[in-house]
């Protein structure tokens, strides 16, 4: 039951917050929004570690996910584009 609500949660957009607390996500986000970045990069930016916020451990396997899909790449924190909302979960 737990995988198929984290799933579903995932696929209605919700950004996984990880081990980060509400203080470091509610911070996080704040400085990311006033980024500009695009959907995808947000997302991204969301789940890699900028400052220590996320465990080395949690961020070695977002690293893993995201080579296996392809998506190694560097985040542009500084790039330009519209901002939606993104919702944050702890899962």
């Amino acid at each position: 039951m737990t995988i198929q609500v984290g799933r579903l949660l995932l696929e209605l957009g919700v950004v996984s917050a990880g081990d980060m607390t509400t203080e470091a996500c509610v911070t996080k986000l704040a400085y990311l929004a006033g980024r500009g970045l695009s959907d995808a990069a947000l997302r991204d930016a969301m789940l890699t570690d900028l400052r220590g916020e996320r465990s080395p451990a949690l961020a070695a396997h977002v690293a893993d996910v995201r080579q296996a899909r392809g998506q190694a790449s560097a985040i542009d924190v500084d790039a330009s584009s519209t901002s939606r909302p993104v919702r944050l979960a702890s899962l």
